[in-house]
């Protein structure tokens, strides 16, 4: 049986440098994006935001950090697109 993979729990701070970074370059955002080939984000802005919000209400918890997760995703793909 293979191990299983320690959950990884994010910090205030990490989360709170997230939360920033994607509110900071709001302006920047397109309006949709393509996460992945599975995975379209039609309102970028509104999705961050909101995820955001759950982020740091929630970062404690193991159960919620996808949210966590897919917010770091958008953060690597804008920076992908030339958003620092």
């Amino acid at each position: 049986m293979a191990a299983r993979k320690p959950i990884v729990l994010y910090t205030k701070e990490e989360v709170n440098a997230l939360t920033d970074w994607l509110a900071a370059h709001k302006d920047q955002m397109p309006d949709s994006l393509e996460l992945d080939r599975a995975t379209t984000i039609p309102d970028v802005k509104k999705t961050c935001h909101l995820m955001s919000e759950m982020a740091l209400d929630a970062y404690e918890r193991p159960g919620l950090k996808g949210h966590i997760e897919i917010l770091f995703r958008i953060q690597k793909k804008l920076q992908d697109l030339g958003i620092e």
